[in-house]
């Protein structure tokens, strides 16, 4: 008769553990490689939309900054051309308005200027009146 030992039914019991286990321990590598892919799939679009993001942020400051150049060359295009604007009044101001004008037109017309004679004028008439006489 052959002994059997305690031990035995274990061992016996054990091999298709191992063949199950080994099946399992399969899966859950392949499960883990799977995670792995996906897990590194994430990684990369989460850079590329980092990048993407930083890119944007960059146009962004850079479209921003050529804004406020603008808006500064404009302010200063503003400022000449109000300043241009008070000279243009100011020089408006100056100049004779219509009721000035009127009024100097009524002394002219009052005068007539057209009728007095100059300097020149008078000597040649004095002199004719005189060169008569003798």
């Amino acid at each position: 008769m052959v002994q059997q030992s305690v031990f035995a039914k274990k061992q016996d019991s054990q091999l298709p553990n191992f063949a199950l286990l080994s099946s399992d321990v399969n899966a859950l590598a392949r499960r883990v490689r799977v995670l792995e892919e996906r897990y590194s799939d994430v990684r990369q679009k989460f850079q590329l939309t980092d990048q993407s993001a930083l890119q944007f942020s960059k146009k962004q400051v850079d479209d921003a900054r050529f804004l406020n150049a603008e808006l500064s060359e404009m302010k200063q295009e503003i400022h000449s051309i109000k300043d241009t604007f008070e000279l243009f009044t100011k020089e408006l101001q100056l100049l004779a308005k219509r009721e000035d004008v009127a009024v100097l037109q009524k002394y002219l017309e009052l005068w007539s200027p057209v009728k007095f004679v100059t300097q020149d004028e008078i000597e040649g008439i004095v002199e004719r009146v005189i060169a008569r006489r003798k």
